[in-house]
C-alpha cells in the first residue's frame, strides 16, 4: 500500500474510492479493510477451487487426521498471507462447500470416521478426563498412554475437547 501513492500520486481517500469500484466490478478481493489488503478475483476464485479440491481427495480416507488448514494451505499450491488464505476458507465455509473446525478443514456434511485403533485412542482420552473428575489430567500422560503416534493423537484429544454450543 506504500507505493501506490508514490506511483500514483493519489490520496488514501482515491485509494479506497478505486479499490472499492474496482471490488464491485469484481476484478479484485478486499480481504481485509485495515490496513487495506487487496487480492485479485480472478486468483482469488482459482485460490477457492483449490482450496475445495484439496478438501476433496481425503474424503473417502478413514481417518481422524483429515484436513488441517496447514495441510491444505501447502497443497493449494502457493503461499499465501494468512489473511487471504482466512478469508478463502471463511468464504467457503460460508457458501457451505466446507466445514471448518478448530484446524480441521473437512467437506461440508461429511463425517471423518476413525481407524479402529484410533477409535481405541479417542475412548482412552474420553475415559482418562472421565476419571478425573474435577481434576484435570496431565495432557502429556494421557497421550503417552497411547498406542497411536502423537500427532493422531493429539488431533484426536482436540476433537474430543471441541466445546459445542449448548441446545438446553
Amino acid at each position: 500500500m506504500s507505493e501506490i501513492p508514490a506511483r500514483t500520486g493519489w490520496t488514501d481517500a482515491e485509494i479506497q474510492q478505486t479499490s472499492q469500484i474496482l471490488a464491485n466490478a469484481k476484478r479484485i478481493r478486499i480481504v481485509a479493510a485495515e490496513p487495506p489488503l487487496l487480492f485479485s478475483a480472478t486468483a482469488f476464485e482459482e485460490l477457492l477451487k483449490k482450496l475445495a479440491e484439496r478438501v476433496e481427495p481425503s474424503q473417502g480416507k478413514s481417518s481422524s487426521t483429515g484436513n488441517s488448514s496447514r495441510g491444505v494451505a501447502h497443497h493449494a499450491g502457493r503461499r499465501l498471507r494468512p489473511e487471504i488464505f482466512r478469508a478463502a476458507l471463511d468464504e467457503l465455509a460460508s457458501q457451505k462447500k466446507l466445514e471448518l473446525q478448530g484446524e480441521l478443514v473437512k467437506r461440508a456434511g461429511s463425517q471423518i470416521s476413525l481407524l479402529p485403533e484410533e477409535a481405541r485412542a479417542k475412548d482412552q482420552i474420553e475415559a482418562a478426563f472421565a476419571a478425573a473428575g474435577l481434576a484435570v489430567p496431565s495432557v502429556k500422560e494421557v497421550l503417552a498412554k497411547l498406542t497411536v503416534e502423537p500427532r493422531r493423537s493429539e488431533k484426536l484429544l482436540q476433537s474430543c475437547c471441541e466445546i459445542k454450543p449448548c441446545t438446553a
